[in-house]
């Protein structure tokens, strides 16, 4: 294949893609780019539309996120937790200022969600899935007043039947106007769940403005006979950007114009450009045919006016770049020879290749350098894989100074009172807490872990005895599921080195549960205490080695789990550990 050099093979394609064009548009002129610029409208409304259905999508998918807030707001939880347990009543002062004050509290996170994080949001209404089934507890953004009313007697009846017969995680979008006079708004709903009992708790309801439909177009100018439809999942019409489009499009076959793409109405033609968002909303944009040939005609004037004078500045301006090129060229090429530390370019590694000799020289040497780096990659990534492996043999080594000492003790203890069932168990108990550790496996099952962290407190029950109380529930599903190794360990560890009270009954539960939100399968592992409460500022400013070990090895084999810490009545300090997992 003959080669040529870049300035010539430059020369030639300016000179070819100068006179294509103009050939082009002497013959061609006028329908061509009058179906160019349709083209391109179509594809930018196509565009924009896909830009409004975005938004809409991520304005729908950021309120949702309000019905999984009580996973994360302790006064969210603990009145979905009241209401769904006590009956309300207002003769028992006692019992309705309880209630009173929980629901102030909800109120309060209420008012600083509907403030800061959704502005649109105009009302929010629970219904309790067991006791006050039939009441509404209702938050209205104007009042700022959580009130309660009858079911039967609201809005929410005929759309609470139709929540209750969905999964749990599907959200019911619809239009306000199909069971309320008052249109300016619009409802999604669904049910929340009490995650430990796996139960629905109650369904949420969120009365939203449709100011969000105006808010989202108002950045696209349609047009005067132009204009946008949207239309809410059940098929009604949420947002016309005109009554005249509204009007037509109410009057018109959608399906015949969907699958013709146009349509003629009152003498005029029209096309039509549908986009479907994912919560199940349409957007239409409706465009007069008549105001696209007025485009065209414009842009095909102005395109005629410069194109001379265009030719004549690209002419002047390439030769300068030509030159600008050639001369950068020359430098890579004299930088090329002096990497080689012979001074001599080496044969392509492949045949054919680049015709241009500058091209072909430059490929050889960035495919050498592409070698090196690859070499430096893998030698990376392998000193990276042995910094892993150190930092888990310490945290293995980091297990036994806590305890050895005072397991020996207990096997002491037991040999002296002649317990020698109780101390071949504690034996058996610290072998196997030794062979677990001993593995090199970096990963194990949930159930071994368990079963190691059940051995480590059996031990520890022999110094504590009835001063120790322990409880491991694991769903039967997550027996299998691979987790880092020691990653559960160290977080009981420490509740028994930081939390352990000498007058005080000490009483761990581990629980490992799955469960679903939006479709997607999680894993919910909680460590929780009855000890000494942990103080939250102090392990945000100072995490120990053992804690900082476990957040890094679970977010590198789970990058989107989530470590917290909560505390209830019962048990102050409770680790939290999700790991979210593949979509079903």
């Amino acid at each position: 294949m003959k080669k040529r050099s870049l300035h010539r093979k430059i020369n030639t394609i300016f000179l070819i893609s100068m006179g294509i064009p103009f050939l082009i548009l002497i013959l061609f002129a006028h329908p061509f780019f009058e179906r160019l610029i349709y083209d391109n409208n179509h594809t930018a409304t196509e565009l924009t539309l896909q830009s409004m259905a975005n938004h809409i999508d991520s304005y729908i998918d950021n309120s949702e996120k309000y019905f999984s807030q009580g996973l994360f707001d302790d006064n969210l939880a603990r009145f979905y937790s009241y209401i769904n347990r006590n009956g309300v009543r207002t003769d028992d002062i006692d019992a309705y200022y309880k209630y009173y004050k929980i629901a102030k509290k909800y109120r309060n996170s209420l008012v600083r969600y509907s403030y800061s994080i959704d502005e649109e949001i105009r009302e929010i209404s629970v219904v309790p899935e067991s006791s006050n089934q039939n009441k509404v507890f209702c938050f209205r953004k104007d009042r700022s007043t959580v009130e309660m009313y009858d079911l039967e007697e609201t809005e929410y009846k005929l759309l609470y039947d139709v929540v209750k017969e969905k999964p749990s995680y599907h959200l019911v979008i619809t239009a306000n106007e199909t069971y309320n006079s008052n249109s300016d708004t619009f409802v999604i709903a669904r049910q929340i769940n009490n995650i430990e009992q796996n139960k629905r708790q109650a369904v949420v309801f969120l009365k939203i403005s449709r100011d969000i439909f105006s808010n989202i177009v108002n950045n696209f100018n349609p047009g005067e006979k132009n204009g946008v439809v949207i239309l809410y999942p059940d098929g009604s019409q949420a947002y016309s950007s005109s009554e005249k489009i509204g009007s037509i499009y109410q009057q018109m076959d959608v399906e015949e114009v969907q699958d013709a793409e146009s349509f003629t109405w009152d003498g005029e033609r029209y096309y039509l450009t549908s986009i479907p968002s994912e919560n199940g909303f349409t957007i239409h944009y409706i465009v007069a045919r008549t105001a696209i040939l007025q485009e065209v005609r414009k842009i095909f004037l102005i395109f005629m006016s410069v194109w001379v004078l265009a030719v004549l500045i690209a002419i002047i301006l390439y030769y300068g770049f030509s030159k600008k090129v050639k001369v950068a060229t020359e430098n890579i090429m004299q930088f090329i020879a002096s990497y080689w530390p012979n001074r001599q370019m080496p044969a392509p590694r492949t045949e054919g290749g680049s015709t241009i000799i500058e091209f072909e020289n430059i490929s050889t040497a960035l495919t050498d350098m592409k070698d090196r780096v690859e070499t430096l990659v893998e030698k990376e990534y392998l000193m990276k894989l042995n910094q892993q492996a150190a930092e888990y043999k310490a945290l293995q080594t980091e297990i036994h100074p806590h305890f050895l000492n005072n397991v020996l003790s207990s096997f002491l203890a037991l040999n002296r009172t002649d317990d020698k069932k109780g101390l071949e168990k504690a034996i058996l108990n610290l072998s196997k807490m030794f062979r677990y550790t001993a593995e090199h496996e970096y990963d194990t099952r949930l159930s071994e872990e368990c079963r190691f962290i059940e051995s480590y407190l059996m031990l520890q029950k022999l110094r504590f005895e009835e001063r120790l109380e322990y409880k491991i529930e694991l769903d039967e599903e997550l027996k299998g599921l691979r987790i880092p190794k020691l990653l559960i360990q160290p977080i009981v560890e420490n509740a028994m080195k930081h939390g352990f009270q000498e007058n005080r009954k000490m009483q761990i539960l581990i629980r490992a549960v799955s469960f679903f939100e939006r479709g997607r399968s999680c894993v919910w592992i909680m460590v929780a205490n009855n000890g000494v409460p942990i103080r939250l500022e102090e392990l945000e400013r100072k995490n120990g080695v053992g804690v900082e070990n476990v957040k890094a090895r679970l977010y590198s084999a789970f990058p989107e789990s989530v470590m917290y810490y909560s505390a209830t009545e019962q048990f102050p300090t409770i680790c939290n550990i999700l790991i979210f997992q593949g979509r079903t």
